[in-house]
């Protein structure tokens, strides 16, 4: 995706304006086609969780920076910095932090470069080198299972929190809330609460 020479101007603008530039109205547009280009690049998933966007508003999907636009101001518009996240993902989880860089005071030169980040990089990495998704879908019951393969697969896991949506998932299916598993497997027997985890995990 590139900006047309209107689109640069705008956000030009918008900047010299000041303020909260980022929702600056004239920037509408311009952020319906940031996440529509997104969309259809991904084939309209999370670029952290692998969420389908399927039959979703555009408001409920984030225009993902991956360099938090609070603290890398000059990254705001740049594509190879932008893709598209759940709400989950970019604001329950990643919000403004950082320390998924391997060393923030470099990372200005350094930011097209996927060794300079420790989970998988939306645009630099292909998500499935790293790691497997797998998705079972029966009788509209949806399950996923997330595999790391390498160390940025593992670190992806455990930042987003991967496991956290195995579960929920599985508890979904099960037609069963997250509390209430959590408790029923607490009740169990030590063997039986053994067993119940370890079939999750070979999901």
């Amino acid at each position: 995706m590139t900006f047309t020479d209107l689109e640069v101007a705008v956000i030009t603008a918008a900047i010299a304006k000041g303020g909260d530039v980022w929702n600056d109205e004239t920037l509408y547009d311009i952020k319906q086609n940031i996440k529509t280009f997104y969309r259809n690049g991904t084939d309209g998933h999370c670029c952290y969780c692998r969420r389908r966007f399927k039959g979703e508003f555009k408001m409920d999907i984030d225009i993902e920076h991956v360099l938090p636009k609070s603290k890398f101001i000059d990254f705001m518009f740049e594509i190879f910095n932008l893709n598209i996240s759940c709400k989950r993902c970019n604001m329950m989880i990643k919000k403004e932090r950082i320390d998924f860089l391997v060393d923030v005071s470099t990372i200005l030169l350094n930011a097209k470069r996927s060794d300079q980040y420790y989970f998988i990089h939306p645009n630099f990495d292909y998500y499935f080198d790293h790691m497997d998704h797998d998705v079972i879908i029966k009788n509209e019951q949806e399950l996923v299972k997330f595999t790391p393969k390498k160390a940025k697969g593992k670190y992806t896991y455990d930042f987003f929190k991967l496991t956290e949506i195995e579960v929920n998932m599985f508890d979904n299916a099960q037609g069963i809330k997250a509390d209430e598993f959590k408790n029923t497997l607490l009740n169990l027997p030590i063997d039986l609460q053994q067993d119940t985890e370890r079939l999750l995990k070979e999901l």
